[in-house]
């Protein structure tokens, strides 16, 4: 016979005796496998947390990387979809069926918006050697024809691995209602919101109550945990006492906020002393002006707008010191690996003045500047829809050129923290390390530190060989060689080759010929911020690189390439054409996904006809059609 006696509060609990003869043996808690949680966030820049530079306070993350060890050479891809699908395959992006966002699919293999049959993921390697699985906050690898109540599951978190999933399938949504929340596989019918909700804070608040529940109900399972935040992707929105605390802060303006946080790279060691600052961005589209050039009600509402921002930091900063407390409480933070990164670069969809529509952002036209005659009260809550002036994605991406969906180091270059206390050997702790690295090595590094490897065979499909290498050796050895010797990468025609320290990336002009663009060169190590173009000085080399990325888009299904026409995001399947079919909507029925709905009205003239019976008092709403930003209501 065996007893055990278990504590709670100083009260002895029951002592519960079982025969051994039929009694599975307790796991021991002590021999469980390390936990893993991975937090990912959206369109944040290189520099907006404190430990990579940033003025805005985070303590919390600060002490992951004091525990653990920073990486200033990680890259990712361009956009969100692409560096999710890479995270969690180890495939290269245009491999893993994700050259794009996930929208639809335009009928070429590198657009399909869905993993290759033959391709592992990480939460499915994992559940596989016991660990619960559990996923939050945003997904976008669901084609928008498969979000709705009828659509296809086949690429939801709970089909590709994870156990359990409380977040939404799309690119965004807002902060404090969003429009269609999902846990597992069945959407949430919600009709109202309480005051004070704040999407952060609710996917904080399923992620503790998912670890506390398998931790109760297993003591020695390990669990992995995929936090990917909606912060810091637009609309901006916050709670009023975040944005209060950051509402002073950028009076100073994004030239001085810039050079600051520069500043505070060199004195921490992330860059060289010798690295050099590059001017504002110039490019067009791209381009920054001065800040002093500003009127002075632009600089009011800009130095506003990005305290917005700020503030959503500080949310994602709260949101990790309460999952390292419930980790403490269980005595498990020392032994969970913890991984933290952004997907992309800062980014400048907001145009030069901002946008207070955030759906007016279109990947091919910039729109006329927006009216500056605004509440600034009203920036950042829930009637709000905005997104901030480019000039601070600029700031985001210090010291670094360009901004998300572009293949220079602003759009790709992100900040990784990997902590692990009793992983890691002391003198490891609080490191820095610059080896290059790239996003699909990533899982096999996991896979590294946990003892575990990729099956051979995924049902009757021998599995696909993983494109990433595990830099695990990295931890704990500033000198151990980087595993990712070459990299190649594009997103809508923009391309760049990395090889041994060099790098070439051209930046595609919409609806010219590849043949014109212009590949510049860089040395990264001695100037990783790209400011010294050594093209002309050097044609064989860039030769050789160009040569090396044709090499490798065709070993990796980057072909064909969008031009800019806009045409590969646009196509779909044919069997959507019944989306714009007449639609009885029933009473009681459910809202209608975002997709689905606006399927019926887009490009096209409609009639809503509505019937109903009235009574003489009756009032309400008989249709509303649309969202926070645009729409219309019929009551």
């Amino acid at each position: 016979m065996s007893r055990r006696k278990a504590e709670f509060g100083g009260r002895v609990g029951r002592t519960i005796a079982r025969s051994e003869s039929w009694w599975p043996p307790r796991p021991d808690p002590s021999r469980r496998p390390p936990n893993v949680v991975l937090i990912l966030l959206d369109d944040m820049g290189f520099s907006d947390v404190g430990c990579f530079g940033s003025e805005i306070p985070t303590p919390t993350i600060d002490a992951l990387a004091d525990r653990g060890v920073r990486f200033t050479n990680f890259h990712v891809t361009p956009l969100c979809s692409p560096t999710r699908a890479s995270l969690l395959t180890g495939l290269n992006h245009h491999r893993a069926g994700y050259g794009m966002v996930a929208n639809g699919d335009p009928g070429v293999p590198n657009r399909r918006s869905a993993f290759p049959a033959d391709a592992v993921t990480m939460p499915e390697v994992l559940r596989d050697a016991g660990y619960a699985t559990l996923a939050v906050g945003k997904w976008h690898l669901t084609a928008e024809a498969d979000m709705n109540d009828a659509g296809s599951r086949e690429m939801w978190p709970c089909q590709v691995g994870f156990d359990r999933f409380y977040g939404f399938l799309e690119a965004f949504t807002t902060q404090h209602h969003p429009h269609r929340l999902v846990i597992d596989n069945s959407p949430i019918e919600t009709d109202e919101y309480p005051d004070g909700y704040y999407l952060t804070d609710d996917l904080t608040d399923r992620a503790e109550k998912m670890l506390r529940g398998i931790r109760a109900a297993d003591p020695g399972k390990p669990f992995f945990l995929y936090f990917a935040h909606a912060a810091v992707h637009g609309p901006l929105q916050a709670k009023p006492e975040d944005i209060a605390r950051h509402r002073d802060r950028y009076r100073a303006g994004w030239d001085e906020i810039r050079a600051g946080r520069f500043a505070r790279q060199l004195e921490l060691g992330i860059f060289p002393p010798d690295t050099k600052l590059p001017h504002r961005n110039q490019e067009p589209g791209g381009d920054v002006p001065a800040w002093d050039e500003l009127s002075d009600r632009e600089r009011e509402v800009f130095a506003r707008m990005m305290s917005v921002y700020a503030a959503m930091i500080d949310s994602v900063e709260q949101s990790t010191a309460r999952l390292v407390s419930t980790l403490e409480e269980m005595g498990e933070l020392d032994d969970t690996v913890f991984v933290f990164l952004s997907d992309n670069g800062a980014t400048a969809e907001g145009g030069a003045q901002g946008v207070l529509r955030y759906t007016k952002v279109s990947p091919l036209v910039e729109g006329p500047p927006e009216d500056l005659d605004i509440d600034l009260d009203e920036l950042g809550g829930p009637r709000s829809f905005f997104h901030y002036a480019r000039g601070w994605g600029m700031v985001g991406n210090t010291p670094f050129r360009l901004y998300k969906a572009s293949t220079h180091e602003g759009g790709v270059r992100s900040p990784l923290i990997v902590s692990w206390p009793a992983g890691l050997s002391g003198e490891a702790r609080g490191g820095i390390r610059d080896q290059f690295q790239y996003v699909t090595d990533l899982f096999p590094t996991l896979l590294d530190l946990l003892d575990l490897s990729v099956p051979e065979r995924r049902g009757d499909e021998a599995t696909l060989a993983l494109d990433g290498a595990s830099f695990a050796a990295a931890l704990d050895d500033a000198a151990a060689p980087s595993t990712r010797p070459e990299q190649h990468e594009e997103i809508l025609g923009h391309r760049s080759f990395y090889r041994g320290d060099w790098k070439s990336v051209t930046r595609h002009a919409r609806m010219t010929p590849f043949e014109d663009d212009r590949w510049e060169l860089y040395r990264l190590s001695g100037d990783p911020a790209e400011t010294e173009d050594l093209a002309e000085k050097m044609p064989e080399r860039v030769a050789e690189l160009a040569a090396g990325w044709e090499d490798a888009a065709r070993a990796n299904e980057v072909f064909p390439l969008d031009e800019g026409t806009g045409l590969g995001q646009v196509l779909r399947d044919p069997a959507e054409a019944r989306f714009a079919e007449d639609l009885t909507i029933l009473p009681g029925t459910p809202t209608i996904e975002r997709y689905r709905a606006n399927s019926l009205i887009a490009f096209r003239s409609f009639t809503a006809e509505i019937r109903f019976d009235f009574d003489a008092g009756d009032a309400g709403v008989l249709l509303a059609h649309g969202g926070q930003s645009a729409g219309y209501v019929v009551y």
